[in-house]
């Protein structure tokens, strides 16, 4: 295999399960393209790490979370050959988060969208083949409690719908 060269960027996500369902978006774009995904993303200027999740959820799901606990933080390196990298590095934080649904509002559309809105997924019917490495943590952390130190490494990552 080639030298790996990372693209690499620290981002926020919230893992929010309700009556055995995950709250996950749906990739329109990206290494996630076509997968489930969980709401989050990357800080404005000057934006701190709980108020970055905020804005995601607002922005992606509609929903502002009621309460956030910060539970871990994992190297993912997922393959994603561009011009200039082979790999994406998500420094993912994430959150432990709860919402109110019945606050739910319409998700506003916005150029640079890479997501086709939210859906509740039993959490049993997530898996490799229809959610991001992000989702398959989540299920990680719920079924043993923890957010391994190590990185994890996705060589053989495959893009769905491209």
């Amino acid at each position: 295999m080639d030298r790996m060269h990372a693209h690499r960027h620290v981002r926020v996500y919230g893992i929010c399960v309700s009556d055995d369902k995950a709250l996950v978006i749906r990739k329109n774009a990206g290494p996630y393209r076509g997968r489930y995904d969980l709401p989050g993303g990357s800080l404005e200027p000057d934006e701190s790490l709980v108020a970055a999740l905020r804005r995601e959820f607002e922005e992606e799901v509609g929903m502002t979370p009621s309460s956030l606990k910060l539970i871990g933080a994992r190297d993912l390196f997922v393959r994603w050959v561009r011009p200039d990298y082979t790999h994406e590095q998500h420094i993912a934080l994430f959150y432990e988060v709860s919402v109110k649904t019945e606050a739910w509002r319409e998700i506003p559309s916005f150029d640079g969208q890479d997501s086709d809105g939210f859906s509740w997924v039993p959490v049993t019917e997530l898996s490799p083949h229809n959610s991001s490495p992000l989702v398959l943590q989540a299920i990680q952390w719920l079924n043993d409690g923890e957010i391994p130190a190590d990185p994890k490494h996705y060589d053989e990552w495959v893009i769905l719908g491209g």
